[in-house]
């Protein structure tokens, strides 16, 4: 049950993060402006913990 709370929330948090790129890129901001290298980081951070999460769940499985 915690694993799929933990799911939720990360894929909750990578959609938010996807969805506000998005409106920075329509303000124009360049992808490489301070703003959008932190959202990259902070996604590619959340991607990284969901990752860690699929992988410990089929290794338990395995």
């Amino acid at each position: 049950m915690k694993n799929i709370q933990k799911y939720e929330y990360l894929l909750t948090e990578i959609d938010n993060m996807r969805k506000y790129m998005y409106v920075i890129i329509e303000r124009g901001v360049g992808l490489t402006d301070d703003e959008m290298l932190e959202i990259s980081q902070r996604i590619d951070s959340l991607l990284n913990d969901y990752n860690k999460l699929i992988h410990n769940k089929n290794a338990q499985v395995a």
